[in-house]
This record gives C-alpha cells, structure tokens and sequence, in this order.
C-alpha cells in the first residue's frame, strides 16, 4: 500500500480507535504509526481490549487513551482531521448505526460524525456475500453498514486503506486550490459538491446566502454546515 507521489504533502493528524474484533484478528495496526502523511497519532481502545492488555504493545508507539478517558477526549476532538476505525467490531457497528453511545467508540464516532471529521470504517468484520453466517444477522449487519455509510464516513478494507485515504488528500487539495467561500455572499451547489469531494464541512461566512438547492445537496450528500 503506497500513496502516490502525485498526492498533495498534506499531514493529518489521525485518531485510531480501536475494537475487539470478533474473529480474534487484528490487522497490523503498526501500519499507522508510520504512516507518511500521519503525524501524531493517538489511539482509543474499547473495554474489550482495554482487559486484554493487548494496548501495551501500542502504547510503545503513539498515545494510548482508555474508555475512561473519552471525556477528555472528546473536548478535544477538534484537534484530529481525522478518525480511523481499524478494526471495527459489528458490535460498534451495530451501536452506531442504532445511536447508542454507550462506550468510547461509539461515543466518539458519533461526535465525530457530527462535527464532520471524516471516518474511515475498516469493515473486514462485516459479512461478506459468502459468509457463513445465518442469511437474517447478514442482512441485519449490512442494512447497518448502509445506514452510516455516506457523507463523511467511508467504509474500507485495510489492503485500500491508501487509496481511500489519497481520495481525500486530492480532494482536499484540491478544495484548497479553489476559491475561498470567505466573503461570498451567495452559496451554491458547486460549493457542497467541492466540500463532499473533499469530505470536509462546509465553512460558510456568516450572513452569506445559501440556495436552496445547495441545502438540498448539503442534506442529500451528508454535507455539515458550519457558519464562521
């Protein structure tokens, strides 16, 4: 997995959270911490693996937060340009598609996703077409995914972790090469679509003018309105 040279030199700095899978496997998660356009990654591990002690070996390469800790963190939450969800458990799938937030993961994709931080779900966990798994749970866990997907939350597999992440990075490079909203004073359609590509919310001046249709694709693409 390599990013392209082509890619803009935008460094982001990502939180991880981590759950128990249910299959017992984890991706290699080292794969982050030296990840060229990440800088400063910290992670948030869920009660499962908290009992593990599994963090230990993590805590050796970046910051390690505790479910007991998502207070703190979540005042915090506007320092992260992005979360990661790797791996993702169908239990915390299950709960954020349903809202429940009572744990560190779900409490914190649910705040991110209302802040508009773009989410990145590792879903080898969800079934699969060919999945042995009785046809209703299949069901059941897909309809789940479908629910958050979309806006500023991306499902991926780990082996195209890359080429989900350079989408964004191009994009946001190239809503950075495009004219400020600041000082417009009309709101269009062009702009959702620019703030989507780049799965970003839109920042808009205050007392700009917004059409209607762009408020229909704002709300159609899961675009977040933010008014500076």
């Amino acid at each position: 997995m390599s990013i392209s040279s082509e890619s803009s030199k935008i460094i982001l700095k990502p939180l991880l959270i981590c759950c128990y899978p249910e299959s017992g496997i984890f991706p290699p998660l080292e794969f982050f911490f030296n990840h060229p356009y990440f800088s400063n990654l910290e992670m948030v591990i869920s009660s499962s693996i908290e009992k593990t002690l599994k963090f230990r070996q993590w805590a050796l390469k970046c910051p390690v937060h505790f479910p007991d800790e998502s207070d703190s963190l979540l005042n915090r939450l506007e320092v992260f340009q992005l979360v990661i969800v790797c791996p993702l458990s169908l239990n915390s799938l299950a709960k954020f598609s349903l809202g429940i937030r009572d744990s560190a993961p779900g409490r914190i994709m649910f705040s991110a996703a209302a802040a508009g931080i773009p989410i990145l779900l590792e879903i080898s966990e969800v079934p699969k077409d060919d999945s042995p798994i009785n046809p209703h749970f299949f069901k059941i866990y897909r309809r789940y995914l479908e629910t958050v997907s979309g806006g500023t939350i991306i499902p991926f597999f780990f082996d195209s972790f890359d080429s989900s992440l350079q989408k964004i990075i191009r994009n946001r490079r190239s809503l950075n090469n495009l004219p400020s909203t600041e000082g417009k004073v009309v709101i269009t359609r062009d702009d959702v679509l620019s703030a989507h590509s780049a799965v970003l919310p839109l920042k808009v001046p205050k007392g700009s003018i917004i059409t209607h249709l762009a408020l229909d694709e704002a709300k159609a693409l899961g675009v977040s309105i933010e008014f500076d």
